[in-house]
């Protein structure tokens, strides 16, 4: 009996393996395919788990007694606000991880006193305000009150109280202070010899020193050196000091003498 024409025990055994290997393939994309969704459905299940997790421990932990603040550390308490600092703190209470500290933060720069704030958190229950203070430069006196100013004229304290040791400015309106202080705001270390600081028209910013009668008529800015020449030789003059109103100093390598009296 003849074989047909193309086929064999060799052809048949080649069909048959690529027929195998054609099922053995097409059961490992299966498995493949049914690894890979176990994998994704896996890594769903421990994704949402772990959400949960987290969501709980949140609402265990903003919910957690231990962690209600108990406590403001104030660090560098105000001289002039302090009281007001205290109302702002004591609205703000609660667990310590909610609290917004940009708020309290906004708040308290509000008070003029106080010129930059850090706050940090003390665990478990502590909250820490670190506060830079402007420091008093001059007493202001307007209308009977001493109003307490730093070096760059922010009003500090508007008590009426006057302080000791702090330079005054007096005899003018809160004008006529934008107008002087740029030219005074240099003077924060001669409180010791300057009664007091003032302004006049039209000579400008006035000074009065401590043990001296006259009056020092200076201008827009004032000239410490020169003024240490005129009191340098003022004895050499020949005139009774305390006859002398006023000097003006505003002219170069000049100094005008004002009296009480008319000299002849």
């Amino acid at each position: 009996m003849k074989k047909m024409a193309g086929y064999g025990p060799v052809t048949e055994i080649e069909f048959l393996r690529k027929n195998n290997n054609r099922a053995v393939n097409r059961q490992k994309k299966i498995r493949s395919i049914k690894l890979r969704g176990l994998h994704v459905f896996l890594i769903i299940v421990l994704f949402l788990m772990s959400g949960y997790a987290a969501y709980s421990i949140g609402k265990f932990m903003t919910g957690w007694e231990k962690l209600d603040i108990r406590s403001f550390k104030l660090i560098n308490t105000p001289v002039f606000r302090n009281n007001e600092v205290r109302k702002i703190l004591k609205k703000y209470g609660g667990n310590i991880l909610t609290l917004n500290t940009n708020n309290l933060r906004n708040e308290l720069m509000e008070i003029k006193e106080i010129n930059e704030v850090s706050i940090s958190r003390k665990l478990p229950s502590t909250v820490e305000v670190r506060l830079s203070l402007r420091k008093p430069a001059f007493q202001f006196l307007y209308k009977g009150k001493y109003n307490i100013i730093d070096k760059d004229g922010v009003i500090l304290s508007e008590t009426g109280g006057k302080m000791d040791g702090i330079m005054v400015i007096r005899d003018i309106g809160p004008s006529d202070l934008n107008d002087i202080f740029p030219g005074v705001s240099g003077l924060i270390d001669k409180r010791d010899i300057i009664e007091y600081i003032s302004f006049r028209e039209p000579y400008g910013t006035a000074l009065k020193l401590k043990g001296t009668s006259e009056i020092f008529y200076t201008g827009n800015k004032v000239d410490l050196k020169k003024l240490k020449q005129y009191l340098k030789i003022r004895k050499k003059l020949g005139y009774n000091e305390k006859t002398i109103k006023s000097v003006d100093l505003r002219f170069k390598n000049r100094f005008y003498l004002e009296f009480e009296k008319e000299i002849i």
